[in-house]
């Protein structure tokens, strides 16, 4: 979840229904994400402008890339997911997703594919390390 601090700004300028912020803050224990959405005139087919999303969580991505089309998707990985000390952003080009039975409930571990070849897999439960073999099943690509 984003905590966001809004900025005050003349609505006549980008319109009443957008908001400025002068900040966002997230969590840092999973990955997030983000997505840069041509925007479009009504008839038109080349782009006015690009938007920029961030989406907290897996769940979102896969809902807001049902309903607008995606340019580009960037996984942003805290240091604990990168293996290193900093956070990383990654162009993102496949989500896979594995399921495990464990205590009586299933378990999701998450597998994000980046352009540069790297495998990030995000398990928030940590007990994935105890199943040998995972079968994975892609649910998102990107261009």
């Amino acid at each position: 979840m984003f905590i966001t601090h809004k900025k005050d700004f003349i609505p006549s300028f980008v319109g009443n229904d957008m908001f400025i912020f002068s900040g966002i803050e997230i969590a840092a224990y999973s990955p997030w994400f983000i997505c840069e959405v041509p925007e479009y005139e009504d008839g038109d087919d080349e782009a006015i402008c690009t938007t920029t999303h961030l989406i907290a969580d897996i769940d979102t991505l896969a809902e807001f890339c049902q309903l607008r089309k995606i340019e580009k998707t960037y996984l942003v990985s805290p240091g604990h997911l990168n293996s290193s000390e900093s956070w990383a952003l990654a162009r993102l080009l496949k989500v896979s997703k594995a399921q495990y039975d464990f205590d009586g409930g299933k378990k999701q571990v998450y597998r994000f594919e980046t352009e540069n070849g790297t495998i990030f897999e995000n398990d928030l439960s940590g007990l994935n390390k105890l199943v040998p073999t995972l079968t994975f099943q892609t649910i998102l690509t990107f261009q």
